[in-house]
C-alpha cells in the first residue's frame, strides 16, 4: 500500500471480489513506470494534504481467475494485458475521440487494486487476450509501448527522416524499434551510460552517441544537417534545449519525457518560425494498445530484452524508492520466490498464472 512518497507498506489485505460486470485478474507482472519512481522521490508531491492510502501500479498482465454477473466472452484462466484507461465517456475530450485525455479519471481505491498486488479488479473491455507463448513479463510491457506508438503516430514518422531520440531509458529503446518499422532512413540514439548505448545498437539504432560531449560538438559531428524527428523521453530541462539545436527545417519534437511541473526552459520562438518546427507532445495512449500487444506478440517489436530484472513485492517496496541506472525496466512479479532476478542481456522468463 502506498501512503505517500517514500511510504509504501506491504500488508496483507482481504482478496477482492468482482462485482457486476467486473473481472478479478491474478497478475502475473506489472512494470515499474518511470512515474512511480518519480512519485518517491524526496520532497514529490510536498504540500500536498495527506491522501488516502492507494495501490498502485498500471502496466499489468495476468490471469482472469473470476468474474462477476453478466461477464462474458473471458473464461477463468484466460491470460489478458490490462489497459489502465477507464474513461468516463462524458467529458469533452472523450466525446472529441480523445479518452486517454479524460478528465474525470476515477481514483482506484484498495477494494479494485493496482497492478503491485497480487489480485485486480478491471473491467472486460480493460482485457486484451494474451496468447499462450507469450509471457506475461512480456505483455506487461504492453503499457509503454502503446504510449510510444501512440506518440510515434502522432510525430508522424516518414521513409528517409532522420530520428534522434534522447534518452536510452525503456521507452527510447521502444522508439529505436517503431522508428525502423515505420521507415525511418536513419535512427540515433543519445544518451551517457553504455549499456543503453549497447542496448539501442543491438535494437536497431544505425547510430548511438554518448550524451556526455559537449552539446555543440554533439550538434556538428552527430547531425550536420539536423535530424526531422527529434524525440525527447528525457524530462531534464537540458535535453529540452537540445532538441531544438538538433533540428533540421520541418522538423517534428516529440516532448516524451516530463518534467516536473513549473519547470521552464528558454526557447527562442525565432528558430521555431524560421525552421518551421512542429512542437507536439505525447500523454498516455488512445486506441493503440491491442496494436502494441500484436507488436510484442508477433515479435517484430522486441521487449523481453529490455526487461532486465524481476522484483517481488516486497522488493518493489525498496527498489521504486532508489531507481537503479543499471537497469532499463523492472517488472514486478508476485509470488516470485527470490527478491531480485537479473534478466541482463536475456528475454524473462515465461510465467503462467
Amino acid at each position: 500500500m502506498t501512503y505517500g512518497p517514500g511510504d509504501i507498506r506491504v500488508e496483507t489485505l482481504p482478496d477482492p471480489a468482482p462485482e457486476s460486470g467486473e473481472v478479478l485478474v491474478k497478475v502475473g507482472g506489472c512494470g515499474i513506470c518511470g512515474g512511480d519512481y518519480s512519485g518517491h522521490k524526496p520532497g514529490s508531491k510536498k504540500g500536498a494534504p495527506p491522501r488516502n492510502p492507494t495501490i498502485s501500479g498500471h502496466e499489468v498482465a495476468g490471469a482472469v481467475v473470476a468474474c462477476g454477473a453478466g461477464v462474458s466472452g473471458l473464461p477463468t484462466g484466460s491470460r489478458v494485458a490490462v489497459s489502465p484507461n477507464d474513461p468516463c465517456g462524458c467529458c469533452r475530450p472523450c466525446r472529441r475521440g480523445m479518452p486517454h485525455l479524460c478528465r474525470n479519471r476515477k481514483p482506484r481505491g484498495p477494494a479494485q487494486g493496482g497492478g503491485f498486488a497480487e489480485y485486480v479488479i478491471v473491467t472486460p473491455k480493460q482485457c486484451y487476450r494474451v496468447p499462450e507463448e507469450t509471457s506475461l513479463i512480456e505483455a506487461a510491457v504492453t503499457e509503454p509501448l502503446a504510449c510510444c506508438l501512440h506518440s510515434a503516430n502522432r510525430i508522424r514518422i516518414r521513409q528517409s527522416d532522420c530520428v534522434a531520440i534522447l534518452g536510452g531509458g525503456v521507452n527510447a529503446q521502444l522508439f529505436v524499434q517503431l522508428s525502423r518499422l515505420m521507415g525511418a532512413g536513419r535512427v540515433v540514439l543519445i544518451d551517457d551510460l553504455p549499456e543503453r548505448l549497447a542496448m539501442a545498437s543491438a535494437l536497431g539504432a544505425d547510430e548511438v552517441v554518448d550524451a556526455s560531449e559537449p552539446s555543440g560538438e554533439l550538434v556538428s559531428h552527430g547531425f550536420p544537417e539536423g535530424a526531422d524527428v527529434v524525440i525527447n523521453t528525457r524530462g531534464s530541462t537540458e535535453f529540452t534545449r537540445l532538441v531544438f539545436d538538433l533540428c533540421a527545417e520541418g522538423a517534428r519534437i516529440l516532448c516524451y519525457g516530463v518534467a516536473g511541473a513549473g519547470k521552464i526552459v528558454p526557447i527562442e520562438p525565432h528558430i521555431i518560425w524560421r525552421k518551421e518546427i512542429q512542437l507536439i507532445g505525447g500523454r498516455s495512449f488512445n486506441n493503440t494498445f491491442g496494436d502494441a500487444l500484436d507488436l510484442i506478440v508477433s515479435g517484430r517489436v522486441r521487449v523481453g530484452p529490455l526487461v532486465t530484472r524481476t522484483v517481488s513485492l516486497e522488493r518493489y517496496a525498496e527498489v521504486v524508492v532508489s531507481p537503479s541506472g543499471n537497469h532499463i525496466k523492472t517488472v514486478v512479479v508476485p509470488g516470485q520466490v527470490e527478491a531480485e532476478v537479473e534478466h541482463i542481456g536475456e528475454p524473462p522468463p515465461r510465467s503462467s498464472c
